[in-house]
């Protein structure tokens, strides 16, 4: 028996409708999904583009200030390091500005450039270098009249000579007096070290080949 054709058109009409509605709620979310999930990658490129190792605030004002790539939650230094001769050695150190804690609070790279006591305390580079290379400043700028320039004499350690540690090295004036050094240190706490002609003592009055330096800084506040 052939069924009128008016019956099947009467089956095949909800079925029409169903199916239409389902790929319309299906290509709706989709849209959404495609949306959502390409926005944070846009902005987490930009983010990382603008703040890796800039040393600054992100460019809004409004992210987590980084000093060499990493986060800043006191004042820090970026430490670009330049060393040639006995030893090389050419990298970035992070490190806190010296300095115990003041009656005013945590020091900021503005305080921490004024010096306390006629003296400059030098970062801590307590990680090393970026490739993991010990590294330091020993220890204190003496005589210490705030921001500017000093030579040689105005450097000196804990108990010792002024002191570059490369690795497991040393270096110190020559004991001779032939060595030259001269620091800079500006209002906002960057900074500049360059050295020449520094040693490493045997102990029995002999002396490595020399290194020369050439360090810099910025310094950025938490």
């Amino acid at each position: 028996m052939i069924e009128p054709m008016h019956d099947h058109l009467a089956l095949r009409t909800p079925r029409l409708f169903l199916a239409a509605a389902v790929a319309a709620l299906l290509l709706a979310g989709c849209g959404s999904s495609s949306s959502s999930g390409s926005a944070p990658t846009t902005s987490g490129s930009a983010s990382t583009g603008s703040d890796a190792g800039s040393g600054d605030d992100a460019p809004d004002g409004g992210g987590t200030p980084e000093a060499c790539g990493a986060e800043v939650y006191v004042a820090t230094v970026c430490t670009q390091i330049s060393i040639s001769g006995a030893s090389s050695l050419d990298g970035t150190a992070v490190g806190p500005v010296g300095g115990a804690v003041s009656a005013e609070g945590t020091a900021t790279c503005a305080s921490w450039a004024e010096g306390s006591d006629d003296r400059l305390r030098l970062p801590l580079f307590l990680d090393g270098t970026n490739d993991g290379t010990m590294f330091a400043l020993e220890s204190l700028v003496t005589d210490y009249r705030g921001p500017g320039t000093y030579g040689i004499d105005a450097l000196s350690g804990e108990g010792t000579d002024f002191t570059i540690v490369v690795g497991d090295l040393r270096y110190q004036p020559h004991p001779e007096g032939t060595s030259t050094a001269e620091i800079t240190v500006a209002d906002d706490g960057s900074g500049s070290l360059s050295a020449s002609g520094f040693v490493v003592e045997d102990g029995s009055g002999g002396v490595s080949d020399p290194i020369d330096a050439e360090i810099s800084w910025t310094c950025t506040d938490a």
